[in-house]
């Protein structure tokens, strides 16, 4: 083990409160842990050396460790700034939320209130279709068409568009097909042909008429 002289170990403790502990040591070559024992000997307590920094709260200067990146003085400012004020988008009323998270309500009935079926438009295939989808989901079945594969999908046997919003009629039993995505694109491709054909049938019928006027 290698001796030090009591001029260098002096020289160590002089230079660990000029510039600090950990520069000491490292400037004289030695492990911090040898200067940290040899300043307690000789009486000499150091702390580790601070920065200062102004509160983004108060303005409060306060002391921090430099491997911290605090922006606040105390708990209390801290919960300032993480904290924001905002407005439900239901009553209006105020309230305090943490920033990080996406509340847009003051309480839960604020936003049971918003989701109601009443205070929201008109869905697109009716109100129960989504929920016909979810029990088709959980019973799976083979498809309604071929009878060998099994169906992903509800289908419309006549499209939602023809019924004019009447969507009780439209999602009824009798209008519903599971089916495979085969035979989705073969259905699809059918109906849109038939329906083509009617806009043509009841197109010629019109001119028909007025020619006979």
């Amino acid at each position: 083990m290698r001796a030090y002289s009591t001029e260098f170990r002096v020289k160590v403790i002089q230079d660990a409160e000029r510039i600090g502990l950990v520069k000491s040591a490292r400037l004289n070559h030695i492990s911090p842990q040898s200067a940290v024992t040899w300043c307690h000997n000789a009486g000499v307590f150091l702390k580790r050396q601070g920065y200062q920094k102004a509160c983004v709260i108060c303005g409060k200067v306060f002391t921090y460790k430099a491997s911290g990146n605090r922006l606040c003085c105390s708990s209390a400012c801290r919960a300032k700034y993480n904290h924001e004020t905002r407005l439900c988008l239901q009553c209006g009323k105020s309230f305090t939320v943490i920033k990080s998270k996406t509340q847009k309500y003051c309480s839960h009935t604020c936003y049971a209130k918003s989701n109601r079926r009443e205070n929201q438009g008109p869905k697109r295939r009716g109100s129960n279709w989504n929920t016909l989808r979810r029990q088709f989901k959980r019973s799976p079945s083979l498809c309604g068409m071929c009878g060998e594969v099994m169906a992903i999908d509800l289908h419309h046997i006549i499209p939602f568009k023809y019924f004019k919003g009447d969507w009780e009629r439209a999602n009824s039993e009798e209008n519903r097909i599971a089916l495979c995505q085969d035979c989705h694109h073969k259905a699809e491709k059918y109906v849109r042909n038939i329906y083509r054909l009617i806009g043509l049938i009841e197109n010629a019928d019109r001119s028909c008429h007025y020619d006979s006027l």
